[in-house]
């Protein structure tokens, strides 16, 4: 007998607008629109992609989906592959509390999370008058600004022959404002679902930083506490992320073991789309609905990400339980790219430390980079600070300091923390308290 063909469409609507102010002018303002269908086919349990731009296109899509999937590789009869089973997400209200009442409660969490009426439009009011606060603020100690601005507008459509159909809307907005006040560099990061109320004081934070930046040499090369302020802590998380890759798992990559006891007891980390960070969502990208996910529970190894074809081939669509899917964890790069692995929002718990500066002497850093040459399976990594602070004396004394290099293995320092941050703060889709760590390599 022949097997029923299962199919999937998804749609993306994407559109975006960027401004440029710098050299005491606006020099660039350029806008994009990108749209389309992906398309999956489930058969003989095998499962193909493919894609087109247009609505027309759908038919010879899936057709070309059918025959891609002659190639890939055959599910497990005891854990076939599925589709999001039947639910109807038609409205964005109903997606929330279909999520809600199926995960938690949740009732700071709503459509206002990660989408702005303001921003639903080609020429999103009141970009201008955004780039001349941030102006202000930048050069309202007396330095030279540069600011990046840019806003983002989707709709989101997923709809399967299991019945499931969602969709929703989704906003974004950010900037980076960034001061030069002689040999002083300052910046400062926004990232959010949503237009801000102001970006005076988000300028005046980058030129503070640019002012006490001023004259900042290498600090000697040693061994030294650092405190990564939560722009910073994002290069290190990026590091440790892939770890719990579900597809690493099956595979065999990972170095870290579920439900062994891998970090400090203080650690606390889970992946949540109902969070307030920039990806919030309903659901995913293969219609899962968002929940929360402990990644890690006071040092142990809790769980992996997995999207629903990387559970189905590890032979676990269900998990232990046998009720709610594993997956949840599924992202596109584009409609144009099949769906993979991808987390949404990235929390970690805070801690029960007020002042960090309890720890003594450390260094205080504020913006490094070097991820992208990590070794993100061994953990080893180099990052080259740009600005931080040597903090003396209970913090009595701050010296400025950059241009140096933290040679250091992510695994061991989430291993070791010394203090956790008692309050969260927000940074694109991190949520996380700043954290002290003991005995870091500066090489200068």
């Amino acid at each position: 007998m022949r097997e029923t063909v299962e199919t999937e469409t998804y749609f993306s609507n994407v559109s975006s607008l960027a401004l440029t102010y710098s050299g005491e002018q606006l020099k660039g303002r350029e806008s994009s629109t990108t749209s389309g269908y992906g398309v999956r086919v489930l058969e003989n349990n095998r499962l193909g992609f493919a894609y087109c731009q247009e609505e027309k296109g759908l038919a010879r899509a899936v057709n070309d989906a059918k025959t891609n999937s002659k190639f890939s590789a055959k599910f497990p009869k005891k854990t076939p592959f599925s589709f999001a089973p039947k639910t109807n997400f038609s409205k964005n209200l109903s997606a929330l509390e279909f999520a809600n009442s199926n995960t938690r409660t949740n009732s700071k969490f709503s459509q206002n999370n990660f989408f702005d009426k303001a921003l639903d439009s080609p020429e999103p009011k009141y970009l201008n008058e955004f780039v001349e606060q941030a102006r202000e603020g930048a050069e309202s100690l007396g330095g030279k600004s540069r600011i990046i601005l840019s806003t983002a507008r989707s709709l989101t459509s997923i709809e399967n022959t299991s019945g499931f159909f969602g969709k929703y809307k989704k906003t974004n907005f950010s900037a980076y404002i960034e001061c030069m006040d002689g040999d002083g560099m300052g910046f400062s990061y926004v990232s959010l679902n949503k237009a801000p109320n102001d970006l005076t004081m988000d300028g005046i934070k980058a030129a503070q930083l640019a002012k006490n930046m001023k004259g900042a040499k290498k600090p000697e090369p040693a061994r030294y506490n650092i405190v990564l302020e939560i722009e910073a802590l994002d290069n290190l998380i990026e590091v440790l992320i892939p770890s719990f890759s579900g597809d690493w798992k099956r595979r065999g990559v990972t170095k870290i073991v579920e439900g062994k006891k891998t970090f400090s007891d203080d650690l606390t980390i889970f992946e949540d789309g109902l969070s307030q960070g920039t990806d919030a969502r309903p659901f995913d990208d293969e219609g899962t609905p968002s929940a929360k996910k402990v990644l890690v529970e006071k040092g142990r190894v809790k769980n992996f990400f997995f999207d629903r074809e990387t559970a189905a081939l590890s032979g676990n669509l269900f998990g232990k339980g046998g009720q709610k899917p594993i997956a949840g964890s599924c992202g596109r790069s584009s409609f144009a790219a099949p769906p993979t692995i991808k987390h949404s929002n990235i929390v970690v718990s805070p801690g029960k430390y007020s002042d960090l500066g309890e720890i003594g002497n450390h260094l205080q850093i504020h913006s490094m980079h070097g991820a992208h040459t990590a070794n993100v399976t061994t953990g080893d990594a180099g990052f080259e600070v740009s600005a931080g602070f040597l903090l003396t004396n209970k913090g009595a004394k701050r010296i400025p300091v950059r241009g140096f290099l933290l040679s250091c293995n992510v695994f061991d320092l989430f291993s070791s923390t010394i203090a956790i941050e008692k309050y969260q703060r927000i940074f694109g889709n991190l949520i996380s308290p700043r954290i002290a760590f003991p005995n870091v390599q500066v090489v200068a």
